[in-house]
């Protein structure tokens, strides 16, 4: 008889307090609907982190957060890479990028090349992706 009160008291209270949590989140729902997250750039991924001359490697990432549509900005610190990647259009926060190593780039051997992506809301609000260089490309003669 114990166990069956027991399980009995398990259910009603599984059963009011799933109740109780769906009403405090549909609440608290409710009261964030005005906030706007901060904007989020998730860590780049790129097909050939060591590309060699003349090779094309693709960048990918995402953005989070703030109010889309999005633009984005991809700098190199070398000449080695081609000119910045300039606002470029992103509707759902995705980030893809080709970038083409020239075949002319006169190098004898590896040079690392810091990069950096920026990325802007509709509302003007900013976020910046390895300001601190610390991710590199490692081009290879």
């Amino acid at each position: 008889m114990a166990i069956l009160v027991g399980v009995l008291g398990t259910i009603v209270g599984f059963y009011f307090g799933a109740e109780r949590g769906s009403q405090s989140n549909a609440n608290r729902g409710n009261s964030n609907v005005s906030q706007t997250q901060g904007l989020q750039i998730t860590p780049a991924i790129f097909s050939n982190e060591q590309p060699k001359r003349g090779d094309t490697i693709s960048i990918t990432s995402s953005v989070t957060g703030g109010k889309a549509p999005y633009t984005y900005s991809i700098t190199f610190d070398s000449n080695i890479t081609p000119g910045a990647i300039k606002d470029v259009p992103s509707q759902d926060g995705s980030i893809k990028q080709d970038i083409a190593i020239p075949s002319t780039i006169a190098i004898e051997k590896d040079t690392s090349v810091k990069f950096q992506i920026e990325v802007k809301d509709s509302e003007g609000k900013s976020a910046t992706y390895n300001k601190d260089g610390a991710r590199k490309l490692t081009v290879k003669p």
